[in-house]
């Protein structure tokens, strides 16, 4: 038996591959590749309340695509975090608050640390962040097609289509490597 998932109460949780982890206290040696672009992939957007799973792991891949070739390490790795604490609503969000923001913001402090990304950095990426929910939203929510970035958007989700959670995380991992190159003291 997993002592995490009996010992939930103290905040820890099992990862993809195998680590057991605190929610309150992630360490620079619980992260992992393997575990953010799994749980990246998993994770569907907008709550999951859409006709198809859309992950957060196509997200950033979309992200990444829309930002200027010199924000690719903040592009990809924005919503890292989520691999691990979910993607929460906006409107839940809100509720949570302070809390969950801390949260978030332990979580990617340490994620940038392993990766070398300059925390600060993703405060850049908001812009895109915010076109790519835009975007998302006119094509998956409201169905919109004619427009030139629906088109563009139309392209970018055709490359997932029909595609299996394992084959995307693999596709994110394949891309957080090219843009990453190497963490911190190895893979």
């Amino acid at each position: 038996m997993s002592e995490a998932v009996h010992n939930y109460k103290a905040g820890k949780f099992d990862t993809y591959s195998g680590k057991q982890v605190s929610i309150l206290q992630p360490k620079y040696e619980d992260i992992a590749i393997e575990d953010i672009s799994m749980g990246l992939a998993n994770v569907c957007r907008f709550g999951g309340q859409i006709g198809r799973h859309y992950s957060v792991a196509i997200h950033s891949l979309l992200v990444m695509e829309l930002a200027p070739a010199s924000l690719c390490k903040p592009a990809i790795i924005h919503d890292a975090s989520e691999a691990y604490l979910g993607d929460v609503i906006k409107p839940l969000k809100h509720i949570l608050g302070e809390k969950y923001a801390e949260l978030e913001t332990l979580w990617m402090r340490v994620i940038c640390e392993k990766y070398g990304v300059d925390y600060y950095a993703l405060n850049a990426i908001k812009k895109y962040d915010m076109q790519a929910l835009e975007m998302e939203h006119r094509y998956i929510r409201l169905r919109e097609r004619e427009s030139k970035e629906m088109l563009f958007m139309g392209s970018f989700l055709e490359r997932f289509q029909g595609k299996s959670v394992v084959w995307t995380a693999g596709i994110y991992k394949e891309h957080f490597k090219k843009v990453i190159i190497q963490p911190v003291g190895g893979w």
